[in-house]
């Protein structure tokens, strides 16, 4: 899809070629922060993106909870609330 290039392109280059969990030079995989299957509507929003090399992509699927409390105090406030407020609001209309 033309969307995800688009998207995986932004966030990778907003990285600099550094992971930004790590900060290694490394090769850069895109990961959604909020899940793109569970939330379809974030699926593009740049800020749901996070550039990371493999050693950190594997560790933020194989520890959700931590690698979420990580990058809440990395984004910030402003941008966590957005998100979570957007992804609460899907699903509470598919609640219904």
């Amino acid at each position: 899809r033309a969307g995800d290039a688009r998207w995986s392109r932004i966030v990778k280059g907003q990285a600099n070629g550094r992971c930004q969990r790590c900060l290694f030079l490394r090769p850069l995989d895109p990961h959604h922060v909020f899940a793109k299957g569970r939330y379809p509507h974030l699926r593009h929003e740049i800020a749901n993106g996070i550039a990371l090399c493999r050693v950190c992509h594997d560790f933020a699927h194989a520890h959700p909870v931590t690698f979420e409390r990580w990058w809440m105090g990395t984004v910030g406030d402003e941008i966590f609330t957005r998100l979570v407020s957007a992804s609460m609001s899907t699903e509470r209309g598919m609640a219904h």
